[in-house]
């Protein structure tokens, strides 16, 4: 196998999901103006939705705006993406931890302040912390066999339908829990068009009831050192970038 290509780290991510029917508008604009120096260009998601037209009886498909907004950095590769009860941080990995962990704390202190119910606060059920690993290559030309990068992927039969090569595979596994509490590790390895593998690691919080981050700074420190390790318990020796 050459050494030329191996999985980097291309991004970190971090996905917080809470509980609750209150949502304040007008804390998107503020939540903005806090961020509008690092991620200037905002965005309002869309999808298209059936609708019946009275004047004409007729079904019409129309773009129709979500409650999703994003903040996008200058270079479009990392975002904060804000709608009801779910925050997601996704940042480009620069070679400064210190710095991306920073920015999700903040994000997460200020979605908490312009989003939280006024009279009931909100309940923070997961937490979930992502590590997303590139691979490239030219699909034009090579064909990549994972199993000489990693020690986890996927066993697809020859000759099942559909075997373009594409594929998407996601497996998690509970580490610790019970009926209302949950930690997990979860793989993800997806091989996309254009001569892209993504090899995700995430380490996921799930409490029922809801919980407090007491302690951000700690809880992003363990889940950034545990993620790295299991890195490097799956990528093989020529497999990742040093």
């Amino acid at each position: 196998m050459s050494n030329k290509k191996s999985f980097y780290l291309n991004e970190i991510s971090c996905e917080f999901q809470f509980e609750g029917d209150y949502w304040n508008y007008k804390g998107i604009d503020k939540m903005y103006e806090e961020f509008k120096d690092e991620f200037p260009q905002r965005m309002v998601s869309s999808e298209t939705k059936a609708l019946y037209n009275k004047e004409t009886n007729k079904i019409e498909h129309v773009l129709v705006e979500t409650s999703e907004v994003s903040f996008y950095n200058k270079d479009m590769f990392s975002s904060i993406i804000v709608e009801p009860n779910h925050l997601i941080v996704i940042l480009k990995w620069n070679n400064d931890w210190l710095s991306i962990k920073k920015t999700i704390i903040r994000a997460f202190e200020v979605y908490k302040k312009f989003f939280d119910d006024p009279n009931k606060g909100s309940i923070l059920r997961t937490i979930a912390f992502w590590h997303n690993y590139y691979l490239e290559y030219d699909f034009k030309k090579e064909k990549i066999n994972i199993k000489h990068y990693l020690k986890f992927y996927p066993v697809i039969p020859k000759g099942m339908e559909g075997d373009d090569g594409l594929f998407s595979y996601y497996a998690p596994k509970i580490i610790k829990g019970d009926e209302g509490y949950q930690e997990q590790i979860i793989l993800s390895l997806q091989r996309q068009l254009f001569g892209v593998i993504v090899f995700s690691i995430g380490y996921a919080r799930m409490i029922k009831l809801g919980f407090e981050m007491e302690n951000l700074d700690s809880w992003f420190e363990d889940a950034h050192n545990k993620v790295s390790e299991i890195f490097s318990l799956c990528a093989k020796k020529g497999g990742r970038k040093r």
